[in-house]
């Protein structure tokens, strides 16, 4: 008898032993799953947010003589923090169909 044979018969003799989950189950356990692993993205996302929006804000008090705005212009300004608003607000909709399920 080859090993592949030994296996099944040992895995056929445990089977009845073993507890059975039904696809409900086991879509409940995934969507807990996913959704813990989408709630901490969108913590993350946040976090990382206020930590650069302070690191800006105590950039800009520091150097009081340079003008950033005129360096960066202010549309890089707006459109970076309205990418990082965008890309909060797209965790927030995933986190919320994951949690409708």
């Amino acid at each position: 008898m080859d090993q592949l044979d030994i296996l099944k018969s040992k895995w056929q003799a445990q089977d009845a032993s073993l507890p059975r989950y039904s696809s409900e189950k086991i879509k409940g356990l995934l969507h807990h799953k996913s959704s813990s692993i989408v709630k901490w993205l969108l913590f993350i996302a946040i976090g990382e947010f206020a930590f650069f929006c302070f690191l800006g804000i105590m950039s800009t008090s520091l150097y009081d003589d340079i003008d950033f705005v005129e360096i960066f212009g202010s549309w890089y300004i707006y459109g970076t923090s309205a990418f990082h608003y965008i890309i909060i607000l797209f965790l927030y909709i995933n986190f919320l169909k994951i949690i409708k399920i």
